[in-house]
């Protein structure tokens, strides 16, 4: 995907596809809306300001993923990951969730 260029794209879909990384998403500026659920993520460290929905449900998640500058995060979904340490959210890179599901960590 690095060698194409969407600086339009908004919405990205990419549920079930065995990924294990989606920081390489941060080049994409305009998006407001990420699926990548049901994968094989470890960690995620993205930066992508205009966020406002991000599901990582059923991943390998072990810590919170680093969401700084995520102002217009609205929306977490963590479901279903191995997280079991909360220590490290940090509140203030996203300080308008609205949603957040934790269930089955």
């Amino acid at each position: 995907m690095k060698d194409y260029s969407w600086p339009a794209l908004e919405e990205i879909y990419l549920e079930k596809n065995m990924i294990s990384n989606i920081d390489l998403l941060a080049g994409f500026p305009m998006l407001k809306k990420i699926d990548a659920s049901n994968n094989y993520i470890e960690d995620v460290n993205l930066y992508l300001p205009k966020l406002e929905s991000l599901d990582l449900r059923n991943n390998y998640l072990k810590k919170f993923p680093i969401l700084e500058g995520m102002v217009r995060l609205k929306h977490l979904n963590l479901k279903g990951n191995q997280l079991v340490d909360f220590s490290e959210v940090l509140i203030h890179f996203t300080p308008n969730i609205q949603t957040l599901n934790i269930e089955g960590n």
